[in-house]
């Protein structure tokens, strides 16, 4: 592993497949709660494995950070039907994945941009991520 802490390459990669939401929580019983979309745990697990390749020989960021997000959706089968997979959703799942792999909490993400398309060919479907070191002074006022 190297030494450097101050690496300024950007962390990205690719995860292919149809990217989940990160939803609400469903009651069940007795205070139980479960989540509403169940596929969303395999899918936070593939990113966070993808993550950890990109990672390697790299420790975790600990400073921080800007995400950006190419998502590709397949095409939905007719205009009346959307596919429901709102960005902040989305970006919730893939964040909190990162957490602790790429960076030490999603806390640390201070600028957060979705990028999202569809496209008929399932080869595309997936999610890119670009993650950068925050490149703000903490002394820039905003107005």
């Amino acid at each position: 592993m190297s030494d450097d802490y101050d690496d300024p390459a950007p962390v990205t990669f690719f995860v292919s497949g149809l990217a989940e939401t990160k939803g609400s929580w469903i009651p069940i019983a007795a205070g139980r709660l479960k989540p509403d979309n169940a596929r969303e745990k395999p899918w936070a697990v593939t990113v966070g494995w993808w993550a950890r390749m990109a990672m390697r020989g790299r420790h975790v960021i600990v400073s921080r950070v800007h995400v950006e997000l190419y998502v590709t959706l397949p095409v939905p089968p007719n205009k009346t039907k959307k596919h429901r997979r709102d960005g902040d959703k989305l970006a919730r799942s893939i964040l909190d994945a990162m957490s602790g792999l790429v960076y030490m909490d999603d806390e640390l993400v201070d600028g957060l941009v979705v990028h999202k398309r569809t496209h008929p060919d399932p080869k595309t479907h997936g999610v890119r991520v670009v993650v950068t070191k925050h490149a703000c002074p903490d002394d820039v006022r905003f107005l």
